[in-house]
């Protein structure tokens, strides 16, 4: 598996600061008591989608829903921002354009403030960066 490492918005970063665990180097995403997800991504990979669940769940989202989908928004809302293609590709580690493309969705420009909002980047560099 592949290293992805990105620019985290305000709103992330904070979320992922008051983790178990934040003041460790290494992987960001980790078990609840801050240790390191099982190594085969299989295992793991099912591990978190389980958990993941249980928040989506608890936060009254009925339909099972899985990781995947959030790298497939990430990408859609990154591409709805930025509009740019290759910083996508980039950002998000895919090894051509193609792939880039094919996560990403086109979002109703008026989406835009909504996702600076959520993301807390409201005036900041990335809200300057889609007037552009």
């Amino acid at each position: 598996m592949k290293d992805r490492i990105i620019e985290l918005v305000p709103r992330a970063a904070a979320a992922l600061s008051a983790l178990p665990g934040a003041h460790l180097s290494g992987p960001g995403f980790r078990r609840v008591d801050g240790e390191l997800w099982h190594p085969d991504i299989r295992i793991s990979g099912a591990q978190l989608n389980r958990a993941f669940q249980k928040v989506a769940a608890e936060a009254g989202i009925t339909r099972r829903v899985f990781l995947h989908a959030i790298r497939h928004s990430w990408a859609s809302w990154h591409y709805a921002v930025h509009r740019n293609l290759k910083k996508l590709k980039d950002d998000g580690a895919w090894e051509s354009l193609d792939m880039a493309d094919r996560y990403s969705h086109l979002a109703p420009d008026g989406m835009v403030p909504e996702i600076l909002a959520f993301w807390g980047t409201r005036g900041s560099k990335t809200a300057k960066l889609r007037k552009s």
